[in-house]
């Protein structure tokens, strides 16, 4: 070493008290500092977390289940009740390991597990929801259907209950169909099939293609389901309004007659019906078929006015679509 150097470092240790003259005890006492550092803000500390028990979908919290806290070779290290709230708490668990919260809710629900990992001493909370004890199988009468922005669609859904106790039954969407689906609320009888219908509406803004899970209400049981979003579709009706004066008759035929365009595949369900006092009991309005309204097929209602006495006559013919209302002004003279 260069004998300026160790001159100078002399110099520097002939500057420090006695006791810090000592490289042996300067390397000790480096070492006692770094292990103070690490034992305060390097070393694991345990942390804490906390767990809202409800159910699914309506968010009731579940009192009285059994909660364990599982280590990742599956030894169960805890082990808490949900309280009135239905919350569990479990203190000093250790940081860095995937743990799991192992849920026993009683035999009105399916038990459940949620897994976590908490950082050096963090408080986290979760929520574990539980779905209801059904057996339940759900089936769709299509997995794909194309819908137009801003309309509405339905397809049938087969339930059957293989259980044989009744159960609640609704459909609900999950993932991105959530808001898009709704369906009628019915009960379901033990070891019962019954057919429900699952309605689609789909926002005006919406475009390109949806896909998710339609489940029961309450439960993970469900079937997968596409939506493809095309534009909106073009739909005209033809009159746009019907005037008709009567001379010696007292009755008339009229047919109304709904075309789509730019509709590609799309199926449009179409009923008209008649409003208004002056119209009531003498106009019927039927449909010439079942079939739904497709591009170049256009869809036909038989209109039938009268007998009317002398007067004017005022009304509407509304024909209703899943992709809004037409109107059709009536005025009738005799």
């Amino acid at each position: 070493m260069d004998e300026g150097l160790n001159e100078r470092i002399g110099l520097m240790l002939e500057g420090l008290p006695e006791p810090l003259r000592d490289p042996k005890k300067i390397v000790l006492g480096i070492v006692i500092i770094l292990i103070i550092f690490w034992g305060l803000f390097l070393r694991p500390h345990p942390g804490t977390i906390s767990a809202q028990i409800t159910e699914l979908d309506s968010g009731t919290a579940i009192i009285g289940a059994t909660v364990e806290l599982t280590a990742p070779d599956g030894r169960v290290e805890k082990t808490e009740y949900s309280d009135n709230a239905g919350r569990v708490f479990f203190k000093s668990v250790a940081s860095g390991t995937e743990y799991s919260l192992f849920v026993e809710p009683g035999t009105t629900y399916k038990p459940a597990t949620e897994y976590f990992s908490l950082n050096s001493g963090e408080a986290a909370s979760l929520e574990v929801r539980v779905s209801r004890n059904y057996k339940l199988t759900v089936s769709l009468g299509k997995e794909t259907v194309s819908v137009g922005a801003g309309c509405s669609a339905s397809i049938p859904v087969i339930v059957v209950n293989d259980g044989n106790e009744p159960a609640e039954l609704a459909l609900v969407g999950g993932d991105s169909l959530g808001e898009w689906i709704s369906s009628e609320q019915t009960t379901i009888g033990g070891k019962e099939e019954k057919q429900l219908t699952l309605e689609i509406s789909v926002p005006a803004d919406a475009s390109g293609e949806k896909k998710g899970e339609v489940r029961a209400r309450y439960t993970n049981e469900g079937a997968n389901l596409e939506v493809n979003v095309v534009d909106k579709p073009d739909v005209s009706v033809s009159p746009k309004s019907i005037s008709e004066s009567l001379g010696s008759d007292n009755s008339f035929t009229k047919t109304i007659e709904l075309s789509l365009k730019k509709g590609g595949d799309l199926e449009i369900d179409v009923e008209c019906r008649v409003v208004g006092d002056d119209l009531q009991g003498k106009t019927k309005v039927t449909a010439t078929d079942d079939m739904p309204l497709k591009e170049g097929n256009p869809k036909l209602f038989r209109a039938d006015f009268g007998p009317f006495s002398s007067g004017t006559h005022l009304g509407k013919i509304i024909c209703e679509t899943s992709c809004g209302d037409y109107t059709i002004l009536v005025e009738v003279t005799k």
